[in-house]
């Protein structure tokens, strides 16, 4: 019964310990919750964290309210509030009001969408927000143990926690325009295919409106070229450096890319490293 019980609590957690080590810079001491996407991404009202596919029968578990937003308490207050929260999510949050603007402007004017949009950013604040964001979610498991030897999330710190360093040749950013208020986190997942040799695309995948991101490590081959998507590759040595970033309005994948493949593919997850979150919808009061 402990543990079964044990599975329940692990297969979706948010709350984690009060001290721990942070799910990004590693030092040990009192722990924060980090709102994920952050709270300028629209993620501050009350909402329902629950599994990506839903419950089943060998471990049920249960959605969990999260009020406030969806968020994970994995990272120590030096990172969420001076690392993430003044350098580098401000940089996120103002693209991400830019686009939410420009539709609104767009459905107003009634204007036929053009293809693809430009939006000026700070590409190096901006992705290292989104890398510092996705390494606290679901990273519950990993703040009670000092050493995890992972390739890529170690590359991923080692670039969100050096303003001047460049993104691993290793690691590939690839996004996509994602129209839709669910918020999904699939960390540790893989992309197999029947007939495929073994070939699999391996990273983490991060979706929030309106962006989806999917953080590749070490890829072989070229199958993620059949999904036609974007690749974030403006990381340079200087943190203030500006671009602009291109957004596909049309053509887009499903909603529920790249979680379920096609027939010929196979979608491969931790169980209690993916996660979904969505606004919790007020109860109708009867008249």
């Amino acid at each position: 019964m402990a543990n079964y019980s044990k599975n329940i609590i692990e297969r979706l957690t948010n709350r984690g310990p009060n001290v721990g080590y942070c799910a990004i810079c590693r030092t040990h001491g009192p722990l924060t919750k980090d709102h994920v996407p952050p709270k300028g991404c629209g993620n501050i009202n009350d909402s329902i964290i629950s599994h990506v596919y839903g419950n089943n029968s060998e471990k049920p578990g249960r959605p969990l309210l999260s009020q406030g937003g969806s968020h994970f308490r994995t990272i120590c207050g030096r990172c969420n509030n001076t690392l993430l929260g003044t350098e580098y999510d401000w940089a996120l949050s103002d693209t991400v009001c830019a686009i939410e603007a420009y539709f609104q402007r767009a459905s107003a004017s009634r204007l036929t969408l053009p293809r693809t949009q430009l939006f000026d950013y700070q590409p190096n604040r901006f992705l290292r927000s989104v890398i510092g964001h996705l390494l606290a979610a679901n990273a519950v498991p990993d703040v009670t143990e000092k050493d995890r030897a992972i390739p890529l999330d170690d590359a991923l710190r080692a670039y969100v926690l050096d303003p001047s360093a460049t993104l691993s040749d290793q690691v590939c950013v690839y996004y996509w325009f994602y129209p839709h208020r669910r918020r999904v986190v699939m960390k540790h997942s893989a992309m197999g295919f029947c007939g495929g040799n073994g070939a699999a695309i391996y990273g983490h995948v991060f979706k929030f409106f309106p962006f989806g991101f999917w953080v590749v490590w070490d890829e072989h081959g070229d199958r993620s070229n059949h999904f036609n998507l974007r690749r974030l590759a403006d990381s340079t040595p200087t943190i203030s450096a500006s671009a602009r970033l291109v957004l596909d309005l049309s053509q887009l994948p499903p909603a529920d890319f790249p979680e379920a493949p096609t027939d010929n593919g196979m979608w491969l997850v931790t169980d209690y490293l993916v996660s979904q979150a969505e606004d919790r919808t007020k109860p109708v009061t009867p008249i």
